[in-house]
């Protein structure tokens, strides 16, 4: 209570001396009004410097990305055995390959849209990201397929078609549900690890439906 009274006091002095004093009053004026100039002028110029640091860094990051392209998250290897049976009038030909492949899981950042990154603040950032797909088709190392039994003589067009069943058959038995949220997983982790180095702290991926 005293230290109330004492501010009070000190107040009414105060206003006593303006009154009094009209000079003293245009000094205060004038002395606060220029305060609060240059405490908005000092907001608005670290508001727009640190607005250009976050565009700044935004267009790096995505620069960077784009310049990595596909950033595989998981990947399967696997081998499939294929086989093929022809049968002519007096004789019977048998082909039976083993295939070997590698599906590459991930994202090709080359093919995110404008609007997948927003960082509404230095320290935070969302990003909001395609699924993760199968980063290339041409799986098959066919320079690897080995030959396990061979009877007969076959067409180019034979083998290519055991090419496409295998290729098939592979992607059937391993791009399943479990796979991709491994992928997306890993993907989760990697990319908050590498948007943790430009020193954002609070970071949360989004995933498109």
């Amino acid at each position: 209570m005293r230290i109330i009274k004492k501010i009070l006091i000190a107040l009414a002095s105060a206003i006593k001396v303006i009154i009094k004093n009209p000079f003293v009053a245009t000094f205060w004026i004038l002395l606060a009004f220029g305060i609060y100039a240059y405490v908005t002028w000092k907001a608005d110029k670290d508001k727009d410097e640190s607005e250009k640091e976050i565009i700044a860094i935004t267009e790096n990051v995505i620069t960077d990305l784009k310049e990595i392209g596909e950033w595989e998250f998981y990947n399967i290897t696997t081998e499939e055995l294929v086989d093929t049976t022809i049968t002519g009038l007096i004789s019977e030909k048998q082909l039976t390959l083993i295939y070997k492949g590698t599906l590459r899981l991930g994202i090709n950042f080359k093919e995110v849209q404008d609007d997948w990154f927003y960082s509404p603040h230095r320290d935070s950032v969302f990003c909001l990201l395609p699924k993760v797909k199968l980063l290339d088709e041409n799986f098959i190392n066919e320079t690897n397929t080995r030959v396990l039994h061979e009877n007969g003589t076959f067409e180019p067009n034979v083998r290519a078609e055991m090419t496409r069943r295998a290729y098939s058959q592979m992607k059937e038995r391993n791009l399943k549900a479990s796979n991709y949220t491994i992928a997306q997983k890993s993907a989760e982790q990697g990319i908050t690890q590498y948007l943790a180095n430009f020193g954002y702290k609070y970071i949360e991926v989004m995933w498109k439906e």
